[in-house]
């Protein structure tokens, strides 16, 4: 995006209460990971450290917090 710095994300995960189970694979350039088919939701952990420097943590995560899926975006 013209005029910002930093990257933006679009972060999509399944509904609490289905899931997307008969995906067909789609192509996607801008998709990182694999789709995730089951129950799941996302986790934001932001964290800073001392030097003023944030750390963000994406996860996807399903049932009793099983991850599907871990990136660190900064």
């Amino acid at each position: 995006v013209k005029g910002i710095l930093n990257p933006v994300y679009d972060i999509t995960s399944s509904g609490m209460t289905h899931s997307y189970k008969s995906y067909v694979w789609e192509p996607n350039k801008h998709r990182v990971g694999e789709v995730i088919k089951y129950k799941s939701f996302a986790v934001l952990e932001v964290s800073k450290k001392e030097s003023d420097q944030v750390n963000v943590k994406l996860s996807f995560r399903g049932d009793k917090g099983k991850v599907y899926s871990s990136h660190q975006l900064y």
